[in-house]
C-alpha cells in the first residue's frame, strides 16, 4: 500500500490518501492540493473583493464630508472677505534683505623692526687702560663688537625676510577671502532680483 499525507494550513484541510498504485496515490494528492489551492484562491479573491468595497465606501463616504465642507466654504467665502481688507502689499513680498556675511577685513602688516646701526652704543668697545696698553686686547675687543654688529645685521635681514613674508602671504589669503565674499555677495544679489522681478511679474499679470 501507498500513502500520502496532504493538508492545507489555509483552508485547515487534512486528507490521507492511501492506494496499491503509487502513481495513483501522487495523481489523487496532486488533484486534490490543486482543488484546495484553487479553493483558497477564489476564498481570498472574494475576502479582497469585501475588502476593496469597504474602502470604496469609506472613501466615498470621506470625499462626500469634504465636498459638503468645500461647499460650505464657498457659500462663505464672500461674506467671510468682505469683512477684511484683501489687498496684496506686493513690495511686502519682496526680498529687501542685505548680503549678511561680514566683509573680510584687510590684515594689519607687521612692521619691520628698524635695522642695526653702526652707532648704536652695543656696537662700541668700552676701552680701559690695559686695551690701550695691549693692543691685542684692544682688536679682540673691536672685533667682537664687529662680529655682533654683522650677527645683528645678518638677523635683522632674516627677521625683515620672514615678516615680508608672512605679510604677503596675509595679503594673498585676504584677497582670496575677498574674491570669495564678492562673488557670494553678488549671487545673493541677483538671487534676490530674480525673486523680486518674478514677483513684480506677478504683480502686472494678477
Amino acid at each position: 500500500m501507498w500513502q500520502i499525507e496532504i493538508q492545507h494550513p489555509g483552508l485547515n484541510k487534512y486528507r490521507h490518501i492511501r492506494g496499491k498504485n503509487r502513481s495513483v496515490v501522487e495523481q489523487k494528492a496532486a488533484a486534490q492540493q490543486a482543488a484546495w489551492d484553487e479553493m483558497w484562491r477564489m476564498r481570498l479573491e472574494k475576502e479582497e473583493r469585501t475588502l476593496s468595497k469597504q474602502i470604496n465606501l469609506e472613501e466615498a463616504k470621506l470625499r462626500t464630508l469634504e465636498a459638503v465642507k468645500t461647499i460650505e466654504e464657498l457659500k462663505n467665502i464672500l461674506q467671510h472677505t468682505l469683512g477684511f481688507d484683501d489687498t496684496i502689499n506686493w513690495e511686502a513680498l519682496k526680498s529687501k534683505d542685505t548680503f549678511k556675511k561680514q566683509k573680510p577685513k584687510l590684515p594689519r602688516p607687521q612692521e619691520i623692526p628698524q635695522a642695526p646701526t653702526r652707532n648704536a652704543p652695543q656696537y662700541h668697545s668700552k676701552l680701559g687702560i690695559l686695551d690701550k696698553l695691549i693692543s691685542s686686547r684692544k682688536e679682540n675687543k673691536i672685533k667682537r663688537a664687529q662680529e655682533l654688529y654683522e650677527t645683528d645685521c645678518q638677523r635683522w635681514k632674516e627677521q625683515k625676510e620672514e615678516i615680508l613674508r608672512k605679510n604677503a602671504e596675509s595679503e594673498e589669503k585676504y584677497l582670496k577671502q575677498l574674491q570669495l565674499w564678492q562673488t557670494e555677495e553678488q549671487e545673493f544679489l541677483a538671487k534676490q532680483n530674480e525673486t523680486n522681478e518674478a514677483i513684480e511679474k506677478r504683480k502686472e499679470q494678477y
